[in-house]
């Protein structure tokens, strides 16, 4: 996916099947890299809901106005910027403490195709990729004896109908998402007389991107781990100019 750059803008619209117990409140937390944002704080702690939207508007494809809402996000993508994932997490607000509940990790590359795809489809700029989302389980993301393989699966999990999950009662959270180009957006190439180029300057570029990648070394008399490596977040990028390749 050869990215221009622009804005990954974010609606957490509503969640199913979060503990209740003893908060008077959720809000949705997101992170990208070092920067971080949160919402407002639902005082319904049951089925929170921080987006309305008429009954009718509960298809694949949201149509509305773009205009801001209070709990939108916004999220500044750099040209040719596709790997790494957003945190987002749904946190329980108690009277002295504060508790996540679920995480999900998005994509980058994969939320900006969905959203990119939708238009092309469409023809029509004020469609949004509307779709349940998986909550996994806060300690999969912070834990090191997490198996790599199953958190992955969760984290890729996404459905159009909160009843598509494969267990009843999934924690689950539903977004409408949508890219804004920015068409001014450049990037920079070291070495050249013009430290910026647009990129319509390209000639092709291609892209490699795998979530991640696990290995093991087995014992095959006692049939036990001895070692295991994983990679997340795999990118190659060759990007080919009138001027250069990189």
């Amino acid at each position: 996916m050869s990215n221009p750059g622009g804005w990954l803008k974010i609606r957490p619209i509503t969640a199913l099947y979060l503990p209740a117990n003893g908060y008077t409140g959720m809000y949705v937390k997101i992170r990208y890299g070092s920067e971080s944002a949160v919402s407002q704080t639902v005082p319904t702690p049951v089925n929170p809901e921080w987006t309305q939207y008429d009954d009718g508007d509960q298809e694949d494809t949201i149509h509305f106005t773009h205009d801001v809402r209070d709990n939108d996000f916004e999220v500044n993508v750099q040209a040719l910027k596709t790997i790494g994932s957003l945190r987002l997490s749904v946190v329980g607000v108690k009277a002295n403490s504060k508790e996540e509940l679920g995480v999900l990790h998005l994509p980058l590359a994969d939320a900006i195709c969905c959203c990119t795809e939708i238009f092309d489809d469409e023809k029509n700029s004020n469609n949004s990729y509307v779709r349940w989302y998986q909550l996994t389980d806060p300690k999969w993301t912070e834990s090191g004896d997490v198996d790599f393989r199953q958190s992955q699966r969760n984290f890729l999990t996404e459905q159009k109908d909160s009843n598509g999950f494969t267990q009843n009662y999934t924690k689950c959270i539903k977004l409408a998402m949508w890219w804004e180009k920015d068409e001014n957006n450049t990037y920079h190439i070291s070495g050249l007389d013009s430290d910026k180029l647009s990129h319509n300057h390209s000639k092709s570029y291609h892209n490699i991107s795998l979530n991640g990648i696990s290995a093991a070394v087995i014992d095959s008399f006692r049939a036990r781990e001895l070692l295991s490596i994983a990679f997340t977040d795999i990118d190659v990028r060759v990007l080919a100019t009138k001027f250069k390749s990189s």
